[in-house]
C-alpha cells in the first residue's frame, strides 16, 4: 500500500493514491482520529472502490471556534486535492460543521454522526442537493431521526441502539455489525458516484 504524508497547512494528512480523478477527503471528529475503527474502515471501503483517499490528521484542541477549525481543514484538503473530476467529503461529528461549505460547493458527502443539534448543520442538511449519505445512531443525542426522515434526497442509514461512536455499548457483536453495515453502505454509495 502506497501512502504519502502531506502538509495541509493547519494540520497534516496522509494520501492513499488510487484513481487520480476520484478523491475522497476524510475529516476526523474532535477526538475521533483517522486511526479509529470507523474512519480506518471508511478508508478501506473507499480504497476498495478505487478512490484515492486523503485522510486529514488533526484533533480540535477545544479552543477557538469549532466552525472555523472544521472549515479550515476542509478548505486545506480541497486545495491539496485540486481540480479533479470527482470529490467526496466524509466527515465525522465536529467536522460536520463544514457541511455548509460542502453544500455551497455541491460536494457529495458522507456525514457520520452529523451534529444535528447545531442550527448551521441542520440548515445545511436541509439544503443539500448533491448525493449524500447521513449515518447516525438512535442512541446518539446529536442525531434526530425525525428530522432526517423528512430531508428529501438524502440517503439515511440509522443504526439501532448505536451511540455517537456508532457502536452499541456493551454489545461487541452488534458494534462489529454496525461497523460492517456502515462500511458496506459507504462502499455502495461511493460506487454510485460516477
Amino acid at each position: 500500500m502506497t501512502v504519502k504524508t502531506v502538509d495541509l497547512g493547519p494540520c497534516g494528512g496522509f494520501f492513499f493514491p488510487a484513481d487520480p480523478q476520484r478523491v475522497a477527503i476524510v475529516l476526523p471528529g474532535a477526538g475521533y482520529s483517522i486511526q479509529a475503527p470507523l474512519l480506518w474502515f471508511t478508508r478501506e471501503a473507499l480504497a476498495a472502490e478505487n478512490w484515492s483517499v486523503l485522510l486529514v490528521d488533526d484533533r480540535w484542541d477545544q479552543t477557538g471556534d469549532p466552525n472555523v477549525w472544521a472549515l479550515a481543514r476542509l478548505d486545506a484538503a480541497l486545495e491539496e486535492v485540486g481540480d479533479v473530476s470527482h470529490r467526496l467529503v466524509v466527515a465525522k461529528s465536529l467536522t460536520s460543521l463544514a457541511l455548509p461549505r460542502a453544500v455551497e460547493l455541491s460536494l457529495p458527502g458522507v456525514w457520520l454522526t452529523p451534529l444535528l443539534n447545531r442550527d448551521e448543520v441542520r440548515s445545511a442538511m436541509a439544503e443539500i442537493a448533491a448525493p449524500t449519505l447521513a449515518v447516525g445512531g438512535t442512541d446518539d443525542p446529536t442525531w434526530d431521526s425525525g428530522f432526517m426522515a423528512a430531508v428529501p434526497g438524502v440517503e439515511v442509514l440509522e443504526i439501532e441502539g448505536a451511540d455517537h461512536l456508532l457502536q452499541v455499548p456493551g454489545d461487541l457483536s452488534k458494534s462489529f455489525d454496525s461497523l460492517r453495515t456502515i462500511a458496506e453502505a459507504l462502499s455502495a454509495f461511493a460506487s454510485r458516484l460516477e
